[in-house]
Formats: structure tokens, sequence, C-alpha cells
């Protein structure tokens, strides 16, 4: 058992102080509440009153210990790591409460010294910080009670995050406050499969199937594009897809839905519940919004996130030879001057031209309408590319140029690609 935090994760000691202010604040915050169901005088209502500043004093103790194992360890490491605006959100939420469980105790024990009460803390009596005073009490007591208010928004507000962390961004936040069994290793919230990446410029960029093939033909000797020259033409020319619009992020997604009008009438009955003094009703509507809020924002972001993975399986693959070696590819990464292999079933990438040909049909209903396949032939032999000043244009029989979204029905052939992206 690990008892000191790591940089892998938090030790025993910060997990089960973490986990026990957590249940020590909960159980203050309904001593205080529940106390207003039972009569004044009545001795339920007293019990519930010397448990309130007990378990607030208990709170007081612990936080310093928590402090003192915070400052003697590490802080974890998060995965992945957390932008800078949530960093600093983090850190901020997390100095509020801190200074909570420390004003609030400490303003309770004020207030009953000015109030010339006892100080009871499981069967000791503990002194008076200052002397008798009603104004004193008073104004302490309302500084009291608006801070415990705000306390609640604090508390909710950690929570949440620390749920839109785990469900949502699927990071390890929440995992490494979690105690494990003794033997048990917690995964990282976002692991997932390895899966061999697609880059430019790297051994594990692409499937290697030279070794498995042999040359068919004279055109397997063309080397086509050196790793390092596509990786070039890729920095310059960029990727190989038209714009997307931008993606939205939290904070954006958060803004719209908070300009929904169910959510504004929530949060503005909420502030005037507030504002009367109905701090029940106002906490019950403000919690409803916020977990309306909550499964709103889940639901958008999981859905932004959807979108993206549909586009990146909908992306289609490129068999491109690239130092002499067959390679499959992502179709975004097909550069200018690529030499690219089209065959039955593919979807082919980029704008090219037609070195080589075997029976090759294309349907480019896509872009023509037309839903009969057209026949493609290389430049070599087809009689219409007599005039270098023609454009490339889709549909026609007997021309060279394929283009980027058709679709092979038939036939095999290999291409030099002329256009990419946008200029496709």
């Amino acid at each position: 058992m690990q008892w000191r935090n790591s940089i892998e994760r938090y030790g025993s000691l910060s997990i089960g102080l973490h986990w026990l202010m957590l249940l020590l604040l909960v159980a203050v915050y309904a001593c205080i509440e529940l106390r207003g169901f039972f009569p004044k005088g009545s001795d339920t209502r007293e019990a519930l009153k010397i448990w309130h500043y007990m378990l607030g004093l208990s709170v007081f103790v612990l936080v310093w210990l928590r402090l003192l194992s915070n400052m003697t360890g590490h802080f974890p490491r998060i995965e992945p790591e957390l932008p800078k605006w949530q960093k600093l959100s983090a850190r901020l939420i997390h100095v509020a409460l801190y200074a909570l469980m420390i004003f609030m105790p400490l303003a309770g024990w004020l207030m009953l010294s000015a109030e010339g009460k006892p100080i009871p803390f499981f069967g000791l009596q503990l002194p008076a910080l200052i002397s008798e005073s009603k104004s004193a009490a008073e104004l302490i007591k309302e500084i009291h009670v608006t801070v415990g208010t705000v306390g609640y928004f604090l508390i909710g507000l950690h929570a949440l995050a620390a749920l839109f962390h785990h469900y949502v961004m699927r990071d390890n936040t929440l995992r490494l406050m979690l105690p494990t069994w003794p033997g048990s290793k917690p995964a990282p919230a976002n692991a997932q499969p390895t899966v061999a990446q697609n880059k430019p410029g790297t051994d594990g960029s692409a499937s290697e199937i030279s070794n498995k093939e042999p040359p068919v033909d004279v055109h397997e000797a063309i080397p086509g594009l050196s790793t390092a020259m596509a990786a070039e033409r890729l920095k310059s020319d960029g990727y190989n897809e038209l714009p997307r619009p931008d993606q939205r992020g939290f904070l954006h997604i958060l803004i719209e839905v908070l300009r929904q009008p169910m959510f504004a009438l929530l949060i503005g009955g909420g502030i005037v519940y507030m504002l009367l003094g109905d701090r029940i009703e106002a906490l019950l509507l403000l919690m409803f919004a916020g977990l309306s809020v909550t499964i709103t924002l889940i639901q958008e972001t999981r859905s932004e996130k959807v979108l993206e993975a549909l586009r990146n399986l909908a992306s289609p693959r490129a068999l491109v030879i690239r130092d002499g070696k067959r390679i499959l590819i992502a179709g975004r990464e097909v550069v200018r001057d690529d030499l690219m292999v089209v065959s039955e079933g593919d979807r082919v990438a980029a704008d090219a031209t037609l070195l080589w040909s075997q029976d090759l049909l294309l349907d480019e209903s896509l872009l023509t309408g037309e839903a009969v396949p057209v026949r493609k032939l290389p430049k070599d032999a087809s009689a219409n590319t007599g005039d270098p000043s023609v454009i490339p244009v889709p549909g026609g029989e007997d021309l060279p140029y394929i283009f980027a979204g058709t679709l092979v029905v038939r036939g095999t052939g290999k291409a030099l690609v002329h256009a990419t992206g946008i200029k496709s």
C-alpha cells in the first residue's frame, strides 16, 4: 500500500482524507439543513446544531493534515495533459475549497465565542477566541451563512468537473483519487488499444506490402517519391483534405447550452429564490439546472467526437509507391507526384493522371451524375490528350484522368497525383 503521493497516483493517506472530508462536509450541511425541520428548542434540533459544530471543527483539523500531505508529496500526472485554462480553473477551485474548509469552521468558532456559548468538540470545551459581542456575532453569522451558500456551488462544481473529466474528457483525473485494492493497478481512463498511426516520414507510418508481393510489371520499377520528399510536400501543400468547419470547443458548447431559454429560466428562478432568502428552493432549482446543463454538455461533446470519428472513418486509404515499396497510407497524406495504385473497390484519394491501367472502369457519378462507369486509358494510349492546354474534367471515355472521390468498379492502374486537397 502506497501511503504518500507519487507522480503516478495519490497515496492512500490523501485518498482517505479526500473521501473522509467529503463525507464530513455532506454531514455538516445535512445537519444544518435538517435542523430546520424541527421546532426551536427541541432536543433533536439542538443535537443537530451541536453535531454541525463538531463535524465542522473536524474538517478544520483534517484540512491542515491534507495540506501537509500535499506539500510533502508529489502531484500525480494527469493523462492526457489538460489545456492551460482547465489547469488554471482547477487550481482556482481547489484554492477556493481549501479556503472554505478553513474559514467556515473558524467563523463558526468565532460566532459561538461572540455569542458567549460553549464550543463543544467531542466531549471537550474549546476556549473562546474573542470576547462576547452581540453585534460581532450577528455580523459573523451573516458572513457564515453567505459563505456556506457559496460552498454548495463550489462543492457541486468540483463534483461536476470530476464527472466531466471521467465521462467526457476520459482522462485519469477521477481514477487517481479512487481507492485501489492491494495487487491491483488502475488503468488510465483514456486507455485505448494500440493502433499503428499513419505519419509520413516514420517507419510505422504505413503498412508495407512490397515484401509480400513481387513486382508485377515494369511499372513497379518506378520508385515513386522518397519518404523525405513526401514529408516536405505534405508540409508545404498541407493535408489532402477539404477545409473543415471549426470544431466546437467546450466553452462554445457551454455558451450555446446556457443561451437556451429553459436553462436561463431555471438559473434565473434560482437566483430570484436566493435573493428572496429561500435557499432550499434556490438550491433545488440550481441543482436541476446544473444537472441538465451537465447532461446536455456530455451529449453534445460526445456528438462532436462521434462526428469526428465518422469523418476519419470515411477518409479513404491510398496505396502508393514510395522508395520503391508499396505502402498503404491515409488518403489525407497523399501528396503531389505520389505514384498511386488503384484497383477494384478503391475510392480514389486524389486527382491523378494514369500512367498504366488494365481494364480500368470508374464510377464518376459523384461528380457527373452519370450512373454508367467510364473507361480510363493511360496517358500514352489515350487519343484525347494531344492538346496540353486541356483542363482535366470528369466524364468522357478513354481519358487518362482520375478524380478524388470516384470509385474504381473494375480493373487496376497506376497514376501520378497532380492535385490534392482544395486544388483537386
